[in-house]
């Protein structure tokens, strides 16, 4: 009997535990002005401007300098960098499938390394699948 009591008891604590708001808001809001002032313009934000990404299925987003890559779960051209300034989609990447030149599983933004070396901006991406990483030119994209 004990036994069964400590089953129930442990049931009931795992349901509840388990049971958040359906209601909570998905949304990203800056709480404050952000400001980049380095690689090439200024683009300040203010408290709760609106980013329009042009496209649906967002899963994480990264500023670079004045990049936006953000991450889709769009299967071909999964990956997008935007300009910050300029409003506009400056490369599409990442197509998902067995071939070559695509990934068998959309890797994200937090998966990836980015750096500056040789005056260029990189991003290091895990191929999991095949146990390799790709290297990606992001410098092509900005006009100087």
């Amino acid at each position: 009997m004990k036994i069964f009591f400590n089953i129930v008891i442990l049931t009931i604590c795992l349901v509840l535990s388990g049971c958040t708001p359906e209601d909570q808001a998905t949304t990203i809001s800056f709480d404050n002005r952000i400001s980049f002032s380095e690689f090439p313009a200024v683009v300040s934000l203010d408290s709760g401007t609106i980013i329009d990404t042009k496209t649906i299925g967002n899963l994480q987003f990264r500023v670079m300098d004045s990049l936006m890559i953000i991450a889709t779960a769009e299967r071909e051209n999964s990956w997008k960098v935007r300009s910050i300034p300029g409003d506009s989609t400056l490369l599409e990447f990442i197509s998902i499938g067995s071939g070559p030149d695509e990934f068998v599983s959309s890797p994200l933004i937090s998966q990836a390394s980015f750096f500056n070396g040789d005056g260029k901006m990189y991003i290091l991406l895990p191929d999991n699948y095949r146990q390799q990483l790709r290297k990606i030119d992001l410098s092509i994209v900005v006009v100087r």
